[in-house]
C-alpha cells in the first residue's frame, strides 16, 4: 500500500514539475506602453484642458464670495440694517453652497471623462497584449510592478508598443 501511494505521489511531483516547465509568462510596464502612445499625448492635453476649465471655474466662484465678504464686511463698518446684512450673508452662503455642489459635481464629472478619455488606449493596450501573448506562446502577462524579482528575458513592454504602434 505505501508503494503505491509512493508511486503515485511521485507521478504526480513528477507532472507538476513538468506542467511549471512549459508555463510560459511575461511581464509588461503599463506605464511605459501608454506613454509610448501618441493618443496618450492627445488624450492628456484634453484631459488638462477639460480640468482646467473647471478649476478656472472654481477659483471664479471662490472669488465672487471673497468679494461677497469684503462687501459684507465694509456694510458691517457702515452699521447697515440687519436685514440687509442678513440678507447678504445668506446669499454667501447660497454662493458656498452652490460651490460645494459644484465641486462635488466637478470630481465625478472629471472621473467620468478620465475613464472616457483612457478606455480606448486602454483597450489597444490589451489588444497588444493579447496579440504578443498568443505570438509567443505566453500563458500569463502579470504587470511589472507586482513583481519582486523578474528576467528582462521575460520583459514584452517594447513588443507591445511595437505591435499597437503597426497597428495605428
Amino acid at each position: 500500500m505505501k508503494a503505491i501511494i509512493l508511486t503515485c505521489s511521485l507521478f504526480f511531483l513528477f507532472q507538476i514539475g513538468n506542467a511549471q516547465r512549459f508555463t510560459k509568462i511575461a511581464y509588461i510596464n503599463q506605464d511605459s506602453v501608454v506613454k509610448a502612445l501618441p493618443e496618450f499625448k492627445i488624450q492628456s492635453r484634453l484631459f488638462e484642458a477639460y480640468t482646467k476649465q473647471i478649476v478656472d471655474q472654481i477659483e471664479k466662484m471662490q472669488s465672487d464670495i471673497q468679494q461677497k465678504m469684503i462687501e459684507l464686511e465694509n456694510l458691517k463698518n457702515r452699521n447697515t440694517l440687519n436685514e440687509i446684512l442678513m440678507e447678504r450673508q445668506r446669499e454667501i452662503q447660497v454662493m458656498a453652497n452652490n460651490l460645494d455642489r459644484f465641486k462635488n459635481e466637478s470630481n465625478a464629472n472629471i472621473s467620468r471623462k478620465e475613464q472616457e478619455l483612457i478606455q480606448p488606449i486602454s483597450m489597444k493596450i490589451q489588444e497588444g497584449i493579447n496579440e504578443v501573448a498568443k505570438q509567443n506562446g505566453y500563458q500569463y502577462v502579470l504587470p511589472a510592478n507586482i513583481l519582486l524579482y523578474s528576467d528582462s528575458a521575460n520583459d514584452i513592454t517594447n513588443q507591445v508598443i511595437e505591435e499597437i504602434l503597426q497597428k495605428n
